[in-house]
């Protein structure tokens, strides 16, 4: 297979991920980001085989695109709804040690990929089942991993004109969806605000409801 077959794709691919990944990060919004990582785990068990039979075609179209599909699908939407993601998973006093332990923890068992695959290819004489099979435990351990996830993401959808009316008022900027009430017409009696602001700001004025 042509190396420079392989860049190229990747490079279409990358092209095509600037496309797409706020696309997925708006889907994320819609549907939710446990759903979205579902859907890439299932994609990247169902296709662990089919990846290398379309790559043993050794056609230069269809090698292509199964590339793209693959990173896109596989890959991007990770990409796309896991820092947001990954934010929400953590409260505020352990959001930066949490997310970025998951996520370099992860990176490093990750990052021995290459040379698992080398290692089972040597093993079976070039056979690529153990590959795909490889690729599949560890799709298995992110969906796993996906439903056991917290949801602490809360479903609040404000209009330009609630944008607005926060950002109006400076105090507000020192508080965030979750523990203060706030009289809000779209917000409702019952939504909360979380106070992360510095000492003496005070909540922001209640509009009638």
């Amino acid at each position: 297979m042509p190396r420079n077959l392989i860049i190229n794709a990747i490079l279409l691919s990358a092209i095509v991920a600037l496309l797409i990944i706020p696309v997925f990060g708006w889907l994320s919004d819609r549907i939710g980001r446990k759903t979205m990582f579902y859907a890439s785990c299932l994609f990247a068990i169902g296709f662990a085989f089919p990846l290398f039979w379309l790559l043993d075609t050794k056609e230069p179209l269809t090698i292509t695109l199964t590339i793209i599909t693959a990173i896109s699908f596989g890959q991007m939407v990770g990409f796309a709804v896991g820092a947001p993601w990954y934010s929400e998973l953590f409260a505020a006093r352990t959001r930066y040690s949490g997310a970025s332990l998951g996520f370099q923890v992860g990176a490093a068992i990750g990052g021995l990929t290459p040379f698992a695959a080398a290692t089972f290819m040597a093993w079976t004489g070039g056979a690529t089942w153990p590959i795909s099979l490889y690729l599949i435990v560890l799709a298995v351990i992110t969906l796993i991993a996906a439903m056991a996830a917290r949801n602490r993401r809360q479903s609040i959808e404000l209009t330009w004109a609630d944008a607005l009316y926060f950002c109006a008022w400076p105090r507000t900027r020192s508080y965030d969806p979750e523990l203060v009430g706030v009289a809000h017409p779209n917000l409702g009696a019952r939504s909360t605000v979380r106070k992360i602001g510095s000492v003496g700001q005070g909540a922001p004025p209640p509009m009638p409801v």
